[in-house]
C-alpha cells in the first residue's frame, strides 16, 4: 500500500531535446534550431521531440518560401527526413510531485503575445505538454481576434515562435 501511495505522490517522464544544425543539402535553413518535448517515457519523448522539430522546420521552411524573395518551395523537402536522421538528442529524467504543484507558462514575443501568464494547476511532465499546446491555441485565438490585413503570415510566424519558445515553470511549494 505504501509503494502504490508513493507512486502516487510522484510522476516520472522523460524530456528530451532535440537540435538540428544547418544548413545541409535539401534542407538550407541556416543555424540551429531546437525544439524540446516532454513525456512519459524517454522513448517517447524523443520521438516527440523530433516531430516537434520537424513542425519548427516547417513553419520555418513555410515562413522563408513567404517573406525571402526567390525561395521555392523545392528547396526544403528534405527538411523533416533530414531532422528524422541527423538531429542530436539529449534526454534527461523529469521527476516532479504532482500533489500541489502549480506551473506557470509564459511566452516571449511581443509581436504574437501581450505577455500574459497562463498557469496549469498540476505539475510533472504532463503540465509540460498541456501548458505549451494551450498557450500556442491563445496566440492563435488572439491573432484570430485582432484580424490583421497580414493574420495568415502572422499565425505562421507566431506559431513557430511559440513552439520553440514556450517556457513552463512549475516551481517547488515553499
Amino acid at each position: 500500500m505504501l509503494l502504490f501511495l508513493a507512486s502516487l505522490a510522484y510522476a516520472e517522464g522523460a524530456r528530451c531535446v532535440a537540435t538540428w544544425r544547418g544548413p545541409v543539402p535539401g534542407c538550407p535553413i541556416e543555424g540551429d534550431v531546437v525544439a524540446s518535448a516532454t513525456r512519459g517515457s524517454t522513448t517517447a519523448a524523443e520521438r516527440a521531440a523530433r516531430r516537434q522539430l520537424a513542425k519548427v522546420l516547417n513553419l520555418t521552411a513555410d515562413d522563408l518560401v513567404d517573406r525571402v524573395p526567390n525561395r521555392y518551395p523545392a528547396e526544403y523537402v528534405l527538411c523533416t527526413e533530414r531532422t528524422l536522421d541527423e538531429a542530436d538528442i539529449d534526454c534527461s529524467a523529469e521527476t516532479s510531485s504532482v500533489d500541489g504543484e502549480f506551473c506557470f507558462v509564459t511566452f516571449d514575443d511581443p509581436e504574437c503575445w501581450t505577455g500574459a501568464v497562463l498557469t496549469v494547476d498540476y505539475g510533472g511532465w504532463r503540465a509540460v505538454i498541456d501548458g505549451r499546446a494551450e498557450m500556442c491555441e491563445q496566440v492563435d485565438a488572439r491573432l484570430l481576434r485582432l484580424d490583421y490585413s497580414d493574420t495568415e503570415e502572422r499565425r505562421a510566424r507566431c506559431q513557430e515562435s511559440c513552439a520553440m519558445r514556450t517556457m513552463v515553470s512549475c516551481p517547488p511549494e515553499q
